[in-house]
């Protein structure tokens, strides 16, 4: 494909103010949003360096609403449960047994 035909797709489909280029950062930043880690994406972009991974990893709302999920759930499952002074009071004391 040369760069004539992608700029004739992009035409033909209505599509304007994008690169092939733009591509390679859609990969990414969908592979993140899927919760593939950042060295499984440098592998199959051929990185040699992560850094110039995250150059090509965006964050979404999609992406950003899942890492709240995860949190959340998280949070749910860790959740600890808190004795308020009320309840301390009642108490039976290990003092007095």
């Amino acid at each position: 494909m040369s760069k004539n035909s992608f700029a004739s797709a992009c035409g033909e489909a209505g599509i304007t103010d994008f690169r092939f280029h733009d591509l390679r950062h859609t990969f990414g930043t969908r592979l993140a949003d899927a919760g593939v880690d950042v060295v499984k994406i440098k592998e199959l972009k051929g990185h040699a360096s992560i850094v110039t991974t995250m150059r090509y990893i965006h964050a979404t709302d999609q992406g950003k609403r899942g890492a709240i999920v995860v949190l959340s759930e998280y949070r749910k499952k860790h959740r600890r449960k808190f004795v308020t002074n009320e309840k301390r009071q009642n108490l039976p004391s290990a003092a007095s047994g």
